[in-house]
């Protein structure tokens, strides 16, 4: 389906003052003179423009005075369940057949000089009991492809949000047409709300969350003709989170392209507790990977094996060659093993805590340091007869494992030193850090070594060497304490 401009609300109430906003109305001058070129521009390319207004009906009260709604403090935890309502309440809004309701004089004018649809709705979204996707068609087409894995033929139709208010009724109706699969797009500059910081507020959400922020100027023929053969795959992420570099590597080594949305955990509230990636995914983890056809992913291991699901049915009609098996059965035994690394040095960051002083703690680490020293040589055998973990292609197992070490690593794992040396493993990181898909998931910051953890595990493990015989302490630590010195 073609690209479409949806224009929320620039009604006297809201943008006029003489509106029941009085001088806590939106001016519309500013949004006007960054909408008329797009409007042009849809109207040119014979793309649909909807222009939607609002009636509320006087008669269904609310719980809240509507002008109270429009300046609450923005995107609280029920600010979902809030943007489901409408605007009645003591001093109802866009009564019909009132000045209120009817468009702003200048945008009138301007929607005399184009084509357009005109909604009305009584809800926030624009979406609810309007008949709007009847006009804009399904949020997914199927184009051609050479390729028989569906996912890579569904283009999500994208739609282009102006109008006002930017924190209840453009973000409303841009949910709306995120959770119903459209591709979501909103004109900074062809926004508005009754304050500064709402409007930041609500660009903020919206980019974080829900779609593309972009000025109007970027909105060309060009750039809108691509977004409606692009795919709607979205990756939230974490940067440097384990799970979400894992599915990175292995999206660009299939080379699916995606929309990537970073979380960040270091926050209060942490972003993946908000209510809006709640409502995405109710666990509030990454990675999280919504699919062109709305399918929502999560878990990095399951994700992983939905992305190689097409090399699996290939290899499956391939296994009744025994070597064919054998490689199959390994990748798959390599990739799940992956697991054990990820899960024994866990301990180790127990160094962030402010409880990492007690001796409980400090053993914890300490056993930690020693599982993943011995984990490692289990890893460095298997290197032994292959250049990639399970074979000589760089495959699912690697994207797996490489973000482990390449983890550890950051955090000051001296391949070549701790230990007896993990001359293989080394071999092995350089070989991975240097491809493509390594290179295009690595970390922000991750350019260089990080904070050494080890550093803090190695005076742990002398401390501890009084009460632990040499043949209790990791393989050759000893030995890599007098290297290093």
């Amino acid at each position: 389906m073609p690209p479409a401009l949806i224009i929320i609300d620039l009604q006297n109430d809201f943008v006029a003052p003489d509106g029941l906003l009085k001088k806590s109305h939106i001016p519309i001058e500013p949004i006007l003179n960054n909408l008329r070129p797009i409007c042009q521009l849809f109207h040119d390319q014979v793309w649909p423009i909807i222009a939607v207004r609002s009636e509320y009906d006087p008669a269904r009260q609310h719980d809240r005075d509507a002008l109270s709604i429009l300046k609450a403090s923005a995107f609280a935890s029920t600010h979902l369940s809030q943007l489901s309502g409408t605007h009645t309440g003591k001093r109802p809004f866009c009564v019909p057949d009132s000045k209120g309701a009817e468009f702003h004089p200048a945008f009138e004018a301007l929607l005399s000089t184009v084509s357009h649809h005109v909604i009305t709705k009584s809800q926030y979204s624009a979406f609810t009991n309007t008949g709007l996707e009847q006009i804009l068609g399904p949020p997914q087409s199927t184009s051609p492809s050479e390729s028989d894995a569906i996912p890579s033929t569904i283009l999500g139709t994208p739609l282009y949000f102006a109008g006002v208010s930017a924190n209840n009724c453009v973000l409303a109706s841009l949910i709306s047409a995120f959770r119903a699969g459209y591709q979501c797009f909103t004109l900074s500059d062809c926004l508005g709300a009754t304050s500064p910081n709402l409007l930041a507020a609500s660009i903020a959400v919206i980019d974080k969350y829900y779609g593309t922020v972009l000025p109007s100027p970027f909105a060309t023929i060009s750039t809108i003709s691509a977004a409606a053969h692009t795919h709607r795959r979205i990756l939230y992420y974490v940067n440097g989170s384990i799970p979400s570099w894992r599915v990175m590597i292995a999206l660009h080594l299939k080379g699916i392209t995606y929309t990537r949305k970073r979380l960040h955990v270091m926050t209060t509230p942490k972003e993946t507790r908000t209510a809006d990636f709640l409502a995405i995914n109710p666990r509030g983890k990454t990675p999280t990977l919504i699919e062109p056809d709305g399918n929502i992913l999560i878990e990095s291991m399951a994700i992983l094996e939905y992305l190689n699901a097409d090399d699996e049915s290939r290899h499956c009609r391939k296994l009744n060659s025994p070597t064919t098996r054998k490689a199959w059965i390994l990748e798959n035994q390599r990739f799940h093993e992956t697991e054990n690394i990820h899960n024994v040095f866990e301990d180790i960051e127990l160094l962030y805590k402010e409880f990492r002083d007690e001796p409980h703690t400090r053993k914890r680490i300490y056993d930690a340091y020693v599982a993943t020293i011995a984990e490692l040589k289990i890893w460095e055998r298997y290197l032994e007869h292959s250049t990639f973990i399970a074979g000589e292609e760089f495959g699912i197992a690697d994207c797996a494992f490489f973000p482990c070490l390449a983890y550890l690593v950051h955090r000051g794992f001296d391949l070549e030193q701790e230990g007896e040396g993990f001359w293989r493993l080394k071999a092995y990181y350089d070989r991975v850090d240097a491809l493509p898909c390594a290179n295009d998931a690595r970390p922000k910051g991750y350019d260089k070594v990080g904070k050494s953890l080890f550093r803090e595990v190695h005076k742990i493990a002398e401390e501890l060497q009084e009460g632990e015989t040499p043949d209790e302490l990791p393989g050759g630590f000893f030995e890599a304490k007098m290297r290093r010195v």
